[in-house]
């Protein structure tokens, strides 16, 4: 899995928590600098949260990015949805070639089995989750440490 899903849950959580202390817009530069990557990695994904209708984004110089509705009621699930390819599996099994083995001719069929259901539970897991409360769990890890300023 590439780090797309990281970096929207990033983006919506440093939103939402922008966005509470009274800064909804938000540019892709501060944004890159808080996950640490470019621009231009952050803005391909503003633009497919943007199509999918989980932020809004504004040009010019008091422009940038901010959360489209209230954090509570956007779920790690829509995040993953709309970053991710449809049917994104958690594990590459490389090739479809067939194993000479007998054991390894069926290893991968159980396999997938196993990560399908696991795969469940995941997606279950994130659409229990709202950005609001993702973002309430990262400001309390950082208000233990008394870094919690914004910018």
């Amino acid at each position: 899995m590439d780090t797309s899903f990281t970096v929207a849950a990033h983006v919506l959580g440093y939103l939402a928590w922008r966005e509470s202390n009274g800064n909804a817009w938000v540019s892709s530069d501060e944004l890159g600098e808080s996950i640490s990557t470019h621009s231009v990695v952050v803005r391909r994904v503003l633009s497919k949260l943007r199509t999918c209708g989980l932020i809004e984004t504004r040009r010019g110089a008091t422009g940038g990015s901010r959360l489209s509705r209230p954090a509570h009621s956007i779920h790690l699930a829509d995040v993953f949805d709309a970053v991710m390819a449809p049917d994104t599996s958690m594990i590459n099994f490389g090739s479809n070639e067939t194993s000479k083995c007998q054991v390894g001719q069926h290893i991968e069929e159980v396999l997938r089995e196993v990560v399908a259901e696991s795969e469940q539970v995941f997606r279950k897991k994130l659409r229990q989750t709202s950005i609001a409360e993702f973002s309430k769990k990262v400001l309390a890890r950082l208000n233990k440490e008394g870094k919690c300023k914004p910018p």
